[in-house]
């Protein structure tokens, strides 16, 4: 019976290490995918100004 509960600890001590890591890696490969979304979103928007790349076109003076 005292294995038998050793081994029901060792199970659950290594699922709870695997989800945690699961969860970790979950959180930056999420994290990184939003912030590379956000990126591009900011640099595209930028090129739909006005030049094409995000450059201010000056009005001559008349």
């Amino acid at each position: 019976m005292n294995k038998l509960h050793k081994i029901r600890r060792l199970f659950w001590v290594c699922l709870g290490v695997w989800l945690a890591i699961f969860a970790c890696k979950l959180l930056v490969v999420d994290g990184l995918l939003i912030a590379a979304h956000l990126y591009a979103q900011q640099h595209f928007d930028e090129d739909e100004k006005p030049g094409g790349s995000g450059e201010i076109l000056e009005q001559p003076p008349y």
